[in-house]
């Protein structure tokens, strides 16, 4: 009687073992069968991105020499590149914009893709830079660049420039500076305009990237005292923080 009883008991023993490894090998082909999804799925979402990327490029490539004489063309001309270049970028993404320098006298013109400020298509904006063909005329550079002045003029009469701002840093957290912002005239300034105005400004000091990785709560102040720092002393303090 023992001995059967010791009999059942290991064939319970082992069929529970065996339940288990049977489990653990559901498990795991479960577990497999997920990364090769996520994989497939990662390596759709590459060659998607890669072929829209494509898609902009060929455009601009094709146009370089006309694209680079841009300021030259009609006014129906500089809208139909305008637009075929928007399309392109909005196959990627609707928000993503482009910036062209100035004709230089002798060089190359700088192509700036931007992310208009939003950090969830900064991978974008660096994936599309890095697939930029080989152009003779020009330069492709990720993210609005630091610029010497900023000026900002408009139809409205609107007539800033990066002199014009003056900050407070209120206080570092994490290797970020929450800053108050003195705009010299805002009172001038449609209040609906003004934080445009500002951001405009701001990647032009510190450049597209810096100000989003480096400069946290962003407030307005209608006074300044000598607390207040100008762009030059910003960039100091921002410049720290990368050490």
């Amino acid at each position: 009687m023992k001995k059967n009883i010791l009999i059942l008991l290991a064939l319970a023993i082992l069929s529970c073992q065996k339940d288990k490894n049977n489990k653990e090998k559901i498990e795991q082909k479960n577990i497999t069968e997920n990364q090769q999804e996520i994989t497939k799925n990662e390596d759709v979402k590459i060659e998607a991105f890669e072929s829209k990327s494509k898609f902009f490029w060929d455009y601009f490539k094709e146009n370089e020499d006309k694209i680079y004489n841009f300021d030259k063309l009609s006014k129906d001309e500089q809208q139909k590149i305008w637009r075929q270049i928007h399309i392109r970028l909005s196959v990627i993404n609707e928000a993503l914009g482009v910036e062209i320098s100035a004709v230089p006298k002798n060089g190359k013109r700088e192509l700036i893709i931007t992310a208009n400020g939003l950090v969830d298509l900064f991978p974008a904006v660096r994936k599309l830079t890095a697939n930029a063909p080989k152009m003779e005329k020009w330069i492709v550079k990720p993210f609005k660049q630091r610029m010497k002045k900023v000026r900002i003029r408009m139809s409205s009469g609107i007539d800033m420039s990066s002199d014009d701002l003056y900050f407070k840093i209120d206080s570092k957290k994490e290797k970020r500076l929450n800053i108050s912002v003195y705009m010299k005239g805002y009172e001038k300034i449609p209040a609906n305009r003004r934080r445009e105005i500002l951001y405009q400004l701001l990647d032009g000091i510190l450049g597209e990237e810096d100000v989003e990785t480096y400069l946290g709560a962003i407030e307005d102040s209608d006074k300044k005292d000598d607390s207040y720092i100008n762009s030059d002393r910003l960039i100091e303090e921002v410049d720290k923080l990368k050490k």
